[in-house]
């Protein structure tokens, strides 16, 4: 199935997650909502030439996470600036090339377009994006190794399995405030909160799986991490606490909470 018979799929915006979060601002909820539809709209015409099964990831009804969060981070600093957009695709760009669907050529083709979009972003887009893609694969080469004798179950787990996941949300929390010109103090502080945020949404997932769904040993290490899901995202929301009280921060914190909600 080609792009011409799926386009359809991606013309509309998966705004599933926003329709969870309790922002508390209409305003600037309608205005992300018509970003998010620019940004769908992006996403088709850098979808243009795509293998299916990258095409097929892409309109499968992902909740564009890794999307918003770039738009939300980039609320910290100038979020008209030209890019922004493009910075928030590019974190959902290798979100996407990491879901299984995907398969190894279209898994590729997503890692390279997001490069080629990064690129075009300035060195300090590029460099964040090169060294997420780092961070994915050497966690995933942890978690097919296994932990080591003697080593704990569950640090494991957030350092593998979770630390992909964390990788992904703080690049997109990150990139977007990066592109968006904001103070290299929110920058970081977006950063570790995605970190956070990551790690929770992991354990979560997991956690909520039906079974068969992830290995049966994974399941049963997440439900060993409840207690640290809850920290976590007491660390994101304390993160993002110093920054200006303006909606995206309240955005962020709905962010969180919807996380928690995700219980089996």
């Amino acid at each position: 199935m080609g792009f011409a018979q799926l386009r359809t799929r991606i013309t509309q915006p998966a705004t599933g997650i926003l329709e969870q979060l309790d922002l508390r601002a209409p305003a600037f909820e309608s205005r992300i909502r018509e970003v998010l539809e620019a940004a769908e709209d992006r996403l088709r015409d850098c979808l243009r030439g795509a293998p299916a099964p990258a095409v097929r990831t892409a309109g499968a009804g992902d909740e564009r996470l890794r999307l918003l969060l770039g738009l939300f981070g980039a609320e910290f600093g100038e979020p008209w600036r030209q890019g922004v957009v493009e910075a928030a695709l590019v974190a959902e760009l290798v979100h996407l090339s990491t879901v299984r669907s995907a398969t190894v050529a279209g898994a590729d083709w997503l890692l390279a377009r997001s490069a080629q979009l990064a690129a075009r972003l300035g060195p300090d887009v590029l460099r964040l994006s090169a060294r997420t893609a780092g961070r994915l694969t050497a966690a995933q080469l942890r978690a097919l190794a296994g932990p080591v004798p003697g080593e704990d179950l569950v640090t494991h787990y957030v350092e593998a399995t979770a630390g992909g996941d964390a990788a992904l949300a703080a690049m997109a929390l990150g990139m977007g405030a990066l592109q968006a010109g904001a103070p290299a103090r929110y920058v970081h502080a977006l950063t570790v909160c995605g970190e956070r945020i990551g790690v929770a949404l992991r354990i979560a997932e997991d956690r909520r799986a039906p079974a068969g769904a992830v290995p049966a040993a994974r399941r049963r290490t997440a439900a060993l991490a409840e207690e640290l899901m809850h920290e976590r995202l007491d660390g994101a929301r304390a993160a993002v606490g110093v920054l200006p009280s303006i909606p995206a921060r309240r955005a962020i914190y709905a962010v969180c909470d919807a996380v928690a909600a995700r219980t089996p």
